[in-house]
């Protein structure tokens, strides 16, 4: 009887591609709510600043699902839900401003994502390299 084998792809969780594409989705959305909201910018280089400081933490995402095929299962499926989670939550708060009548001072909620996103990627870090060592 011939043994199969099982190649690196078939082996990853699906929670990886879902991941992925949670990044993706949340680059794409993230920079279309951001343009829709600075469309009356005058400032062509304030656009561009907000578009980059808004797309940095899902570019973030997107190099770390390149790299983390070696990654331990436990730190690349941190990685997932990290995704998930800041994809959900960003597009939802730039969605909530985006979506509602304009007001003032509606570009805090992009300037103050982004750090939230950092600071949840270190704190996420952190807690799956103490997991691992315990493990």
């Amino acid at each position: 009887m011939k043994s199969k084998k099982i190649s690196s792809k078939s082996k990853r969780d699906p929670l990886d591609k879902i991941g992925l594409m949670a990044a993706e989705v949340g680059l794409m959305g993230a920079l279309g709510l951001v343009i829709y909201v600075g469309r009356n910018q005058p400032s062509y280089l304030l656009q561009a600043m907000f578009v980059l400081w808004v797309s940095a933490p899902f570019v973030a995402l997107l190099v770390a699902h390149v790299r983390a095929k070696q990654w331990s299962s436990a730190a690349r499926r941190t990685l997932c839900w990290l995704s998930l989670v800041v994809t959900v939550f960003s597009l939802a708060l730039y969605g909530l401003v985006a979506l509602h009548p304009p007001r003032t001072k509606t570009g805090l909620v992009f300037v103050m994502v982004p750090p939230l996103s950092w600071l949840l990627f270190a704190f996420a870090g952190i807690v799956s390299s103490l997991r691992t060592r315990r493990v």
